[in-house]
């Protein structure tokens, strides 16, 4: 079931080591149909030794020039949308002032950097990955500050929701939602500080998909705020950082099942998506924060920056962990079934 590859170098790899990458010069991602391999592989794709061809080794290179042009992205749109907030924005009634150079700028970055994701994700479709991520230093760092932050700001929010009375002019309570969404976000800080710790195991899958739903209650949350007026930016940019982050948890989730499913396609777009949202608004809210306009959480927007960092972080070191897209080996049944067939 396997593609022959007859002019690859197979690396020999020590006994326990992880099995070596195959360099090959032609293009050996093989695609197989529905009903060929059973949808659940019986070896794990880290133990399987991976292909690199001429697919991964495009989209590669691609992937290299633009990394950094998507960094320089986020930071243009972050530096414009903090000075969108100090020069043109009206903050008694929480919108932009019509006909905003520097809010045209950041809307013209991050679409600039969302057209050079989806151009990657063409040629992402033909890799694969192979390897698990390997915690650095840089990963420990922003994976433990990023659980720092998020977990102090839940448990500040547990705290003000316990002891602040809800205002008189709410339209609704939303007591209850509050809590739900600081509850959930102490669950995704756990899972940043486990993920920090380079653990694996049943106890990380089940921070990481309750971590995705705590996000999903904070963006319930942040949609039926009345505290901030309809459709303004300062709504919709915390959205999209999140719905990034949420992304970029669903990627995690998926490497923590099967890496047989984590198509690059789907881990390019979850991964700029924080880089780009999580750091534009991160940086530019982080300024208005400092600088005194508005009402953001300094908390908040640390870890939307760190969450960046993290994101560039796994992006520099995707080309370590991916392959050709190959199909797995058959199963034990599928063995048999071939072996059924090849004595008729």
């Amino acid at each position: 079931m396997q593609p022959e590859h007859t002019d690859t170098i197979t690396n020999e790899t020590p006994a326990g080591a992880e099995p070596a990458f195959q360099e090959s010069a032609k293009d050996c991602a093989v695609f197989t149909k529905r009903d060929q391999l059973s949808a659940t592989p019986p070896v794990p794709a880290e133990h399987f030794p991976a292909v690199r061809g001429l697919s991964t080794r495009r989209f590669e290179t691609l992937h290299r020039r633009l990394l950094p042009v998507q960094a320089a992205l986020a930071l243009l749109a972050g530096g414009c949308w903090a000075l969108t907030g100090l020069l043109h924005f009206d903050w008694e009634i929480g919108h932009i002032v019509s006909g905003s150079v520097w809010f045209a700028l950041t809307l013209v970055s991050l679409l600039v950097g969302t057209g050079l994701t989806v151009f990657l994700m063409i040629p992402a479709w033909r890799t694969r990955q192979y390897r698990q991520v390997s915690v650095g230093l840089g990963e420990t760092f922003c994976s433990f500050f990023i659980a720092a932050m998020l977990g102090i700001s839940a448990l500040r929010q547990i705290y003000d929701q316990f002891t602040t009375p809800p205002a008189s002019a709410a339209m609704i309570n939303m007591g209850m939602l509050s809590r739900l969404a600081a509850a959930g976000m102490i669950l995704c800080a756990l899972y940043f500080l486990v993920q920090g710790l380079g653990r694996r195991g049943k106890l990380t899958t089940t921070l990481v998909m309750g971590a995705c739903l705590g996000v999903m209650l904070v963006l319930f949350r942040d949609y039926f705020d009345f505290t901030l007026p309809l459709n303004s930016p300062l709504r919709n940019f915390s959205m999209l950082a999140y719905a990034a982050l949420l992304l970029f948890l669903l990627a995690e989730t998926r490497t923590h099942v099967d890496l047989w499913y984590a198509g690059m396609p789907f881990t390019v777009l979850a991964y700029n998506a924080v880089l780009l949202l999580c750091g534009c608004t991160g940086i530019g809210q982080a300024v208005l924060a400092f600088t005194g306009r508005g009402h953001f959480q300094l908390l908040e927007e640390a870890a939307f920056i760190a969450l960046a960092v993290l994101a560039f972080i796994r992006l520099h070191g995707l080309s370590a962990r991916i392959g050709d897209h190959v199909p797995p080996p058959p199963t034990e049944d599928e063995i048999k079934k071939m072996a059924k067939k090849a004595r008729k």
